[in-house]
C-alpha cells in the first residue's frame, strides 16, 4: 500500500516538477505599449493562448485607463470636461470591442502612448 501510496504520488508530482519555469521577468514601469502595440494586443486573436492573453492585457489596460480617467475627473481641481465617459454596466469585453471597432479607421501615431490613443 505505501509503495502504490508513493507511484501514486510520484504520477502527481511529475509534471509539477517538470514544468517550464515562466520566462517571464519582473516588469519594468513605465513599460511605454504605444499607440499601434495596444491595437494589436486588443485585436488579437482568441484561438491562441497568445491571443487569450494579449486580450485579457487589453481589458485590463483600457478598464485601468478608464478608471485612471475618471479618478482624475474626480480630483482635477479645474473643471474641465472629461473625454472619456464609460456607463457603469459595460464589461471589459465591451470595451475592447467598442475600442477595436472605433480604432481601426485610425492610424496610431508611433509616437504616441498607448493611454492617450485608447482615450
Amino acid at each position: 500500500m505505501r509503495t502504490l501510496f508513493l507511484v501514486i504520488l510520484c504520477l502527481i508530482a511529475a509534471p509539477i516538477l517538470s514544468a517550464e519555469e515562466s520566462d517571464a521577468s519582473d516588469t519594468v514601469f513605465p513599460q511605454k505599449l504605444t499607440a499601434g502595440e495596444l491595437r494589436l494586443y486588443c485585436a488579437a486573436s482568441a484561438m491562441s493562448a497568445t491571443g487569450l492573453q494579449r486580450r485579457r492585457y487589453c481589458d485590463g489596460f483600457l478598464s485601468g485607463v478608464e478608471e485612471s480617467v475618471r479618478v482624475l475627473g474626480l480630483i482635477s481641481s479645474r473643471e474641465a470636461p472629461l473625454s472619456l465617459c464609460v456607463p457603469a454596466n459595460v464589461s471589459a469585453r465591451q470595451l475592447r470591442a467598442v475600442f477595436v471597432k472605433n480604432s481601426a479607421a485610425i492610424k496610431p501615431p508611433k509616437d504616441k502612448p498607448a493611454a492617450m490613443f485608447a482615450i
